[in-house]
């Protein structure tokens, strides 16, 4: 094995007939790199990252996610090996607090209470949240409704993670602090 943690292969695909948004893409990503797919509006990398993540199907080439056939993974096989925090991150909050949203993500790890309780406490920190650990997400302002959603898909454990436009409606100083925690996780 060469490290290779993703390759994609030739992969296209097309929302209408006859206009691809993504044609015959290669891409290859080994273990522990770190890679910035950029490009402009609507070229294509939220639809490549949904193809990834398994919510959309290629109609053309394959990928191969830890040596392991894509196309035969069902979804939760795929999301046990990738993380996503989609560009609206607020469809991906469901929990009454910070602290829940967080927790659920590890509700069926195997992990005793006291683990559990420990991820989320260190999370909470890591992102800065302690004191929003009550809160309802939905009424944070979006810097901390997306530290929620960062916080809740690294409570999950993945291997790879996708952040989908991570800077969007951020300032300078909450874009160096979701730089730094990718820094440290990485």
């Amino acid at each position: 094995m060469d490290g290779t943690i993703l390759k994609i292969n030739d992969l296209s695909y097309s929302y209408t007939p006859g206009k691809e948004i993504l044609k015959k893409i290669n891409l290859s990503i080994k273990k522990n790199e770190f890679t910035v797919i950029a490009g402009l509006n609507g070229c294509g990398k939220t639809t490549l990252m949904n193809i990834i993540c398994g919510l959309l199907k290629p109609y053309s080439g394959g990928i191969v996610l830890n040596e392991k056939d894509h196309s035969k993974m069902s979804l939760p096989e795929i999301a046990a090996e990738i993380g996503y925090i989609m560009q609206d991150c607020d469809s991906q909050v469901f929990m009454p607090t910070v602290y829940s949203e967080i927790a659920n993500s590890v509700k069926n790890s195997g992990k005793t209470e006291k683990e559990k309780h420990e991820i989320v406490e260190n999370l909470l920190n890591m992102t800065g949240l302690q004191d929003k650990r009550d809160s309802f997400p939905l009424q944070l302002n979006r810097t901390d409704r997306f530290k929620t959603v960062f916080a809740s898909v690294l409570a999950m454990g993945s291997r790879i993670l996708l952040l989908d436009e991570p800077f969007a409606g951020q300032d300078s100083r909450n874009c160096r602090v979701i730089m730094d925690n990718l820094k440290y996780i990485h």
